[in-house]
């Protein structure tokens, strides 16, 4: 689950520097989500080893900023996105601006081409989960309100060069940007939403629009006064957690049948939303809700009763499509 959102970072970093309107080439890319996996396709560049002017192929152990037009193109988009130039290497000190493991190549036909953007933006604060900072990353929206540049290499082993300024900026920046700035107003904002717009279908834009990431909506929950939007944060939490619970499942049979077959995977849908929504089983919904508080965190407390009496047509729905 988390390689998929690490994914999903890469096609989101591609966009963001593509719309920073540079010289810069970026590859076709797509993600397709299989039976519980993502797969990332990615167009064939004109590009290999020897054809590397910028950043890390090898998590710091070699780093390159050798053409002084990728450079500028980099540092501009840098620039637009609030990330700061840094020093980066494990075995060497080379400045560079965006991550360090962004690779910037001038192409066999000329050109300059980037890939690799999966930590494009900055990460929040490490909380013990293993390599967080990979998929638990800024929102851009967020970054741009930043006084300072940010790095995006900060608690990371490709960024130990000045790592105790870089990290302790993102700290302070998370709790009173984030956790004491973007939660309460947004749960605040909300509040004062006319009902209208308090819908599944805008849901995304109106959480986003103030950088604040989706899986934070619990923290917002827990700071609004409002019972409809409490509900719909809460719908949103279940339908999302369904969806990663229903993946799951189907990884896991995926790679015990490895069968093609629609049906198998139809079944264990089937089944699983059975158990919720029609036998409405206590034991399922524990379980579901334990995994809306390790998706959400700071979501408080949430009851089987309150989930049963809330009702969840097309909102998982339209979630899962």
């Amino acid at each position: 689950e988390n390689a998929q959102k690490a994914a999903g970072h890469d096609l989101n970093g591609l966009m963001n520097y593509h719309n920073c309107q540079t010289n810069i080439c970026y590859p076709l890319m797509v993600l397709i989500d299989y039976r519980g996996f993502r797969l990332v396709a990615l167009a064939i560049l004109p590009i290999d080893s020897t054809t590397i002017v910028h950043g890390s192929p090898n998590a710091g152990l070699t780093v390159h900023s050798s053409d002084p037009e990728m450079n500028e193109c980099i540092k501009v988009c840098s620039n637009k996105l609030k990330t700061k130039g840094h020093y980066v290497g494990r075995t060497q000190k080379t400045f560079i601006y965006g991550p360090g493991d962004l690779e910037g190549h001038r192409g066999r036909d000329g050109r300059l081409y980037l890939l690799d953007f999966a930590r494009y933006m900055p990460p929040e604060p490490p909380t013990g989960e293993k390599g967080s900072i990979l998929y638990k990353l800024l929102r851009p929206e967020l970054v741009a309100k930043s006084g300072i540049p940010l790095s995006p290499d900060a608690f990371s082993g490709i960024g130990i060069h000045d790592a105790e300024i870089h990290n302790k900026e993102i700290e302070i920046f998370f709790k009173e940007y984030l956790v004491e700035g973007a939660v309460p107003k947004l749960a605040c904002d909300m509040d004062s939403m006319d009902e209208g717009k308090l819908v599944f279908k805008e849901l995304m834009g109106i959480v986003h629009g103030q950088g604040v990431n989706i899986r934070w909506i619990g923290l917002v929950r827990t700071k609004s006064e409002k019972e409809q939007v409490r509900n719909l944060l809460l719908k949103e939490m279940i339908a999302r957690s369904i969806k990663s619970e229903i993946r799951s499942l189907h990884r896991q049979e995926m790679k015990r049948s490895g069968v093609p077959a629609e049906q198998p995977y139809i079944r264990i849908s089937t089944n699983y939303l059975n158990n919720l929504f029609w036998k409405r089983d206590e034991i399922s919904w524990k379980i579901l809700i334990d995994t809306i508080s390790r998706k959400f965190p700071q979501c408080g407390e949430i009851s089987v009763e309150e989930c049963l009496k809330m009702d969840h047509k097309g909102h998982v729905g339209q979630n899962y499509s």
